[in-house]
């Protein structure tokens, strides 16, 4: 991809401080993606110069260069062991590696420690390439299945891709006809879940490869606008409840056994980037906008909690494109337009601080348990560690975004 910036329109700017414990900036251009190992502290990222890097959390440093693609990494994810990692590009593929040596010898440590900027990747070592898998279309994300090793993806073009690891068998799902924009696997695992710019979300089933519900336009109650394309969809823990979001600003709730739209959820005055349902109980469900807003919602009553907006007048109005929860707490982090992450106490709808460094728009965001690589490690909150450290908030977020630069920020909550 063309990584070279338009003088014009660069919209970097000086951020107020560098909050950060680490920093990894070897990409040359946006960095698009980062996923965190569920176990050790180390990160990977792919961004627009068509290269993807394993780093660790705690120095920064480079571990492995993923390469291979002729065009942007635009998705990046590890499985549920850690051992291996995926990384998706606009070229059309997957490649597979098998990281646990170059983790095993670089993860030293624990999230947090003292900063290290890392510019070069001349001290790299190799990952070993395990399977490179092949759509022939750009894939704008990527999905591990929560126990086996399947990958889904997503096309622009419409159709869906499941394969086997390292297997490379591959199973076609046809159903959208624009742009997949999102898609996760059901927390139990049985199915999945996509949605697409032709305003219609589907639920499969990977075993029959059949579609086992479909809503959309002509589904009762479902979103208003058949204009408005699908822009993001969340599972709730019991694998049964789909939240949607649409680029009208609409939210749904749909009732994936039955088939049925059982809430709909209002306030956002433009498209929902992102959503996520909490661990924590009540279960809550948080919504992050590009009108500048976070959007609490409690899922029983399906009534909104808390608008929450920026504090700063000068940000506030910046659009928010990730939310995460921090393990089973009920805090959560979000990021977008303005380079600030904000931390926030969804039940108060409180944002308690602001996390600077970041000198552009902030694109994606993972979530680690302070102390990854010990008994208590984990990587976005997930299984494995003890539940005190899932729930009193002690957790670090790695951040990516247009300024190439990859960041760690340490959470004492």
């Amino acid at each position: 991809a063309d990584a070279d910036a338009d003088a014009d329109t660069d919209l970097s700017f000086e951020p107020l401080r560098d909050d950060s414990s680490a920093q990894c900036a070897v990409h040359q251009g946006s960095v698009f993606a980062v996923a965190v190992h569920p176990s050790a502290p180390v990160a990977i990222t792919g961004g627009e110069d068509d290269r993807a890097y394993l780093w660790s959390l705690v120095t920064g440093e480079v571990a492995a260069e993923l390469g291979g693609h002729d065009d942007s990494v635009s998705c990046v994810a590890f499985n549920r062991g850690g051992d291996l990692a995926a990384c998706g590009s606009m070229d059309g593929q997957i490649r597979v590696w098998n990281t646990a040596a170059v983790i095993t010898g670089s993860s030293g440590g624990t999230a947090g420690g003292t900063a290290t900027t890392t510019t070069t990747s001349s001290s790299s070592s190799a990952a070993e390439p395990v399977v490179t898998l092949a759509c022939d279309d750009d894939m704008p994300w990527i999905a591990w299945h929560p126990v086996a090793n399947f990958v889904v993806a997503g096309t622009v073009g419409g159709p869906v891709y499941m394969w086997d690891v390292p297997g490379g068998n591959m199973k076609f799902f046809g159903g959208h006809v624009d742009s997949v924009t999102c898609g996760a696997w059901a927390p139990s695992g049985r199915t999945f879940a996509t949605a697409s710019d032709d305003g219609t979300c589907i639920v499969w089933s990977p075993r029959n490869q059949e579609a086992l519900q479909k809503f959309g336009p002509t589904t009762a109650s479902f979103h208003d606008n058949p204009e408005a394309g699908l822009t993001a969809l969340a599972w709730h823990p019991d694998s049964i409840i789909l939240a949607t979001a649409a680029s009208d600003g609409s939210l749904c709730l749909l009732q994936t056994k039955a088939g049925k739209v059982v809430g709909r959820l209002q306030g956002h005055s433009d498209a929902v980037e992102d959503l996520a349902f909490s661990a924590c109980s009540p279960t809550l469900l948080a919504s992050a906008s590009l009108d500048g807003t976070l959007r609490v919602f409690d899922v029983a009553s399906q009534t909104m909690v808390h608008q929450c907006k920026p504090p700063s007048p000068d940000t506030a109005a910046l659009g928010l494109v990730r939310v995460r929860w921090l393990g089973t707490s009920s805090y959560c982090v979000t990021a977008g337009l303005a380079g600030i992450v904000f931390v926030w106490e969804a039940r108060r709808g409180d944002c308690i601080t602001e996390l600077h460094g970041h000198s552009n728009h902030i694109l994606d965001l993972a979530v680690i348990r302070r102390g990854a690589g010990t008994s208590s490690g984990g990587g976005d909150g997930g299984d494995g560690g003890d539940e005190d450290d899932q729930a009193t908030g002690r957790f670090a977020v790695a951040s990516c975004g247009d300024d190439g630069a990859s960041l760690v920020f340490n959470l004492e909550l």
